[in-house]
């Protein structure tokens, strides 16, 4: 990938509530250095509202962000989107996001690639984004399926679906 991508990165909170905070942040700073002359969005881990607010995995997510903003400081090519979503954002269980979490993300994200490319390379929205899908993994980590507009029409539509193992 050259400065003329963008990849962004969405870190998972479930291996927050499994202590690995440090070692995941080892590994954002090494990919980070080497990677420093394409451009990297990093979105910080949301609130788990399956959990109390006070619990311990909560608390290491506010860890976690916080050593993230850290992190990124001497990679002026790493852009770090702090999103604060609320219980509304998430489905009923509480971890993952529902329909209106994934379409307020994606804008934020679509948002952050826009500024990217209209500061950095005075070039289009549009000539960068061909669509914008919302990818959920299901619960055995194999099937994705996607919510996808391929046309950036605005309107999208379901039914596709990937599975990991045949890559």
């Amino acid at each position: 990938m050259s400065a003329n991508d963008v990849l962004v990165i969405w870190g998972g909170v479930k291996d927050i509530g499994r202590n690995n905070t440090v070692e995941a942040i080892e590994h954002v700073n090494k990919f980070m250095s080497n990677n420093i002359k394409m451009n990297i969005v990093l979105l910080n881990s949301p609130h788990r509202h399956d959990l109390r607010c006070t619990s311990c995995v909560n608390n290491e997510v506010i860890n976690y962000n916080n050593r993230l903003k850290e992190a990124i400081r001497p990679y002026p090519n790493v852009h770090l989107l702090e999103i604060e979503l609320s219980r509304l954002h998430f489905t009923r269980h509480g971890l993952h996001l529902n329909f209106t979490g994934k379409k307020l993300v994606s804008q934020k994200v679509a948002t952050v690639v826009e500024h990217i490319f209209k500061t950095e390379k005075a070039l289009t929205f549009l000539e960068k984004i061909t669509f914008l899908c919302y990818i959920t993994l299901s619960e055995d980590n194999t099937t994705e399926s996607a919510l996808c507009d391929f046309a950036n029409t605005g309107e999208y539509n379901t039914g596709y679906e990937f599975d990991w193992r045949e890559y």
